[in-house]
């Protein structure tokens, strides 16, 4: 694996975590922030490192769960 792959691979882990934790903050399940965020059901995938979002979704789920997009990208530590 290059190093670009591991890092990608590292971005979508850590991506997935943070969602996770802020969907679980919010008290919401995957189906429930799919809907609220109006994604097809794709937030498992996230979770589990399998892909990432587009921009646009992105900025979705960050308004949907009330934190920003830097922090589930893993570029602030706080959650707000």
């Amino acid at each position: 694996m290059t190093k670009k792959e591991q890092e990608a691979r590292a971005l979508r882990g850590l991506f997935g975590e943070r969602l996770k934790l802020a969907r679980e903050r919010a008290w919401l399940s995957q189906k429930g922030l799919a809907c609220e965020a109006g994604l097809p059901e794709v937030i498992s995938r996230y979770e589990c490192g399998d892909r990432l979002p587009s921009l646009r979704n992105l900025c979705r789920l960050a308004d949907t769960l009330k934190v920003s997009a830097d922090y589930l990208l893993g570029r602030k530590k706080g959650i707000k």
